[in-house]
This record gives C-alpha cells, structure tokens and sequence, in this order.
C-alpha cells in the first residue's frame, strides 16, 4: 500500500540537532503497543536514526516526543546514543498533541485500530463527543466504539481485531467479551466474507447468547444431579414405562415427575433460536434404561427404519443444511428489520410507490396480526399517533405507509422463506401472496442499499435449496398442503417423540 506524505499542521525549526536518546520522554502516543520488528532494529543499528524525532518542550523545559516514539524506542534497545531532533513550536495541550499524531498516524500502516481507538479515547476524557468529532473526522460512532474498544478489550483481542474498522472492532469486542478465540473466529469469517459484516456479527451475538442461556440450564440441572447432554439418543422418557409391556392397553410413558429419583436423570438442553424471546428446550431421558429398571413402552414397533435414517449420511447433510440455512434467516431477519427502521427515519424517494404496490396487491396482508405485529415493532403506535395528527407533514405521511409496505414484506418472509422457489409452492392463497411480496419486498430494499445475506442472495438467484421434502421436519411442501410453523429442530436429533419441558 502506496503511503502517502502528509504535512502536520506543527511548525517544526530547522536544522536538526542531536540529541542523547535517554533525554527523550517518549510521552504516552496513539499507539499502544510499538513494533520493534528486529529488521527494523537491524537497520536502526546499521543506519542510525535518519528521519529527525519531532520534540517539544513540555513546562519543565523536558524534552517530549511528538513523532518518532518507534524509532527512539529501537535506537535505545540497540545502544545507538543520539538520534537527529527537531523542535515545534508550541502545538498546544494533551488533546492537540493527540489530535496532531492522530492525523499523522492515519496513514501509517503500523497502527492499529486498538491503538488509534485508546487515542479517541484520552481524547474523551477531557473533550466532548462532539469536539472530538469536529477535531478528528471521525463520526459520532466511531467515537462511541473507540471509547467501548480502548476500556473492553484485551491484549489477545485487540490482536485480533487490530485491521477491523472501529466499528466493527468494537462490536467483536463486545461479543467476545474477553475471549481471544471468538474474536480471531468473527475476524477470520469478516475476512473471508466482507461483504456480510452485519450478519456474521448478528449470528455471533445470537451464539453467544445461545451459549449464556445453554450454560445456565446446564449449571441448574448439574446441580439437580442430573447428567446433561450425554450420548443416549435412544431413550427419551416418551417412550419408556415403568413396567413390561404384556399387550392390551397401551402403557403410559414415564413422566418427568416420576423419573426425578432416578439415578440415570438426564437432560439434552437445546436453545430455540426461532422463539422470542430466546427459549431454552429440555427433554428428559434416561442414560441406561435396563440398567435402571425401565421398559420400552413400544417393543414391537422396532427401529430398523429409524437406524437406516441415522446411518444415510445425505439425510444428515440435508438436515444439517436445513439449520444452517433456518439459523441464517433468522439472522437475516435482524439485520434487514434494522435497515428497515432506518429508511422509516428517512423515506426514500420511491416509498410511495413502493408502498402503493405493496398495499395495493396484497390488500388481504394489511390487517392481519402478524403484519401489525411488525408494523409495532418498525414504527410504534406512539409515532404513528403522533404522525396522524392534523397538519401532519408529507414525510410524516410517508412513513406510515412505508411502514405498512415493509411490514407486509416482513410479514411474507417466513423462516423458511429459503426453502422455496420463486414461484408458488402450494395452491392456496396466502402461501402465493407470501412468495410475491417477499420477492418484491426483498428486491425493493437491496435497490435502496440494503446489503443482502448470503442466503436471501442466494433465494433471489434460485441457487438456494429447494426441499419439496423438508428433512429437518418431514413434512411435505407440496401443492395444496400447509406449512406448520414452529416445529422444534430437535426432531431432527432424536427423531423420536420426546417429552420436553420449555423455559422461557
């Protein structure tokens, strides 16, 4: 990368003078860490200092460093005595200083992100938001995630973000929260799909809190005494009783209640990523059912089919594709209803007509719950009442109908949206307008600068999977069949009906 040469705004006097290196202050600079590559330390060594050290002279009369920390640091650690110096004239206090060798620094590929956030950072000590934004450039967000990445960050993590943005560092610190290897994961995916920032970040936040949720379930059950996520797929309690089976009447399955005292308790703890808000699904199973008395409650039903299931390895890769894809929709949602919320603030100019196709082709959308329920969360009654008032300005106006167009559009991307091609996949009504609107819906956003996810991509381009036969579910998508929402994934692991207890 071609460096480019800049003019500091200091005035420095000319002609250089020499100076012994230990009656420097090397002051506290932009960047935390200095690299001391030992090329650069050999070339120090061979070649001396050629590029002058700027200095001032602090209050004491001190000799303070301006620019030139790195090369005054290796000319110490390789014995050189004196380097060349020259002086500014007064560049004002801390903050100036800081402001100055921000300036210089932002072309020099040596600091890191980290480093350039602690100096916006000291800057907030002693100036406002709004002055280190008219002194530095950077925007009122930058200056938020400076502050956030120069207090929350580790030395491991700042590592691994120190090429990031500001922004984006930030958010990885916070999602890392300390954890050197989640924040080389987030990095290493942004390096390899830049293009789908805002989802990656948003799958990392959505498995963190996932994990959170999974680890308290599992402190609660440890502590109850029972074994929690072990390899007994075969035994839920749905499917045991207490006693042989001998014919006549069913018997009934084993109850969680009733299982409690059992020394082979045991849980598997699934996070529901689909219910909100994040729900923690609990099914109860027994680790060695003839060990501990009990029976199965249908011995004659066998498990042939079941086991030729498990051993068909394209049945595995279609499942697992299902949750890959359902797990990316439901990120997908976040990030597009954010995008949403923003151009409800600042109406494009085409929201009107879009609005206008919208609610006029799918006039049976507009009042159903679920369309209200989005409409609430993009534009609250609150505003919408206060938008409604007499004399209500034109943008205002526009905003309740952008509203209603985008909340049809929500409202017309299910879950598995990504399931189905572009043209109808059953014969009633709804599922047609459903396929319809979320097309339009989706278009219409990526042509206002919306960066679509991978998998929304990929449903446009008709690449994505098209599952006449959902593996994940077993149900058929077929014309003239409807699609059950909300079916728990964990069907998939045990395929086996399961007592489950839900927490919220």
């Amino acid at each position: 990368m071609k460096k480019q040469n800049i003019e500091p705004d200091y005035v420095v006097e000319a002609p250089p003078v020499r100076v012994l290196v230990y009656n420097l202050v090397v002051g506290e600079n932009v960047r935390r860490t200095v690299d001391l590559s030992d090329a650069f330390k050999a070339s120090i060594k061979e070649r001396g200092v050629r590029v002058p050290v700027i200095v001032r002279r602090d209050v004491m009369g001190y000799m303070v460093v301006v620019d030139g920390q790195r090369r005054v640091l290796a000319a110490r650690a390789v014995g050189v005595e004196s380097v060349p110096v020259v002086f500014t004239e007064d560049i004002g206090d801390d903050a100036d200083r800081i402001v100055e060798q921000l300036e210089v620094n932002r072309h020099r590929e040596a600091v890191s992100t980290p480093d350039t956030a602690e100096a916006l950072f000291q800057l907030s000590k002693t100036l406002t938001a709004a002055q280190v934004v008219k002194r530095t450039g950077r925007t009122r967000e930058e200056v938020k995630a400076a502050a956030a990445l120069a207090t929350k960050a580790t030395s491991e993590v700042r590592e691994a973000v120190a090429t990031m943005d500001l922004v984006t560092a930030a958010a990885i610190t916070d999602i890392a929260d300390g954890d050197e290897k989640i924040a080389a994961e987030i990095a290493e995916d942004i390096a390899e799909r830049p293009d789908q920032v805002e989802y990656i970040l948003q799958e990392s936040r959505l498995d963190q809190e996932c994990r959170r949720i999974e680890q308290e379930g599992i402190t609660e059950y440890e502590a109850l005494g029972y074994a929690v996520n072990p390899e007994c797929r075969d035994f839920p309690l749905f499917g045991l009783t207490a006693s042989p089976v001998t014919g006549g009447d069913e018997p009934p399955g084993i109850s969680i209640e009733e299982h409690a005292t059992c020394e082979g308790r045991a849980v598997k703890l699934a996070v529901l990523p689909w219910i909100k808000p994040l729900t923690l699904s609990v099914t109860h199973y027994c680790v060695d059912p003839q060990k501990y008395g009990h029976h199965d409650r249908w011995p004659s039903a066998g498990s042939s089919s079941k086991k030729a299931a498990d051993n068909d390895e394209q049945a595995k890769a279609d499942v697992k594709k299902v949750r890959e894809n359902n797990k990316a929709s439901d990120v997908a949602e976040v990030v597009r209803r954010k995008f949403c919320v923003g151009l409800l603030a600042a109406p494009p100019k085409e929201a009107i007509l879009h609005a206008a196709t919208m609610i006029g082709r799918f006039p049976d959308l507009v009042h159903q719950y679920a369309t209200l329920q989005i409409l609430d969360e993009l534009l609250p009654l609150s505003k919408r009442d206060v938008y409604l008032h007499t004399g209500a300005s034109k943008v205002a106006q526009e905003r309740i109908l952008l509203g209603f167009a985008l909340a049809i559009g929500e409202k017309s991307l299910p879950r598995d949206f990504w399931r189905t091609p572009l043209t109808c996949y059953a014969h009633h009504r709804e599922t047609l307008q459903w396929e319809s609107a979320g097309r339009l819906h989706v278009e219409r956003l990526i042509s206002w600068g919306y960066q679509a996810a991978d998998v929304e991509a990929d449903w446009l381009a008709g690449t994505g999977v098209d599952q006449g036969q959902s593996t994940e579910t077993g149900l058929n998508h077929s014309a003239g069949e409807s699609v059950s929402e909300g079916l728990d994934e964990a069907a998939a692991d045990t395929q086996d009906a399961v007592d489950e207890e839900v927490i919220p």
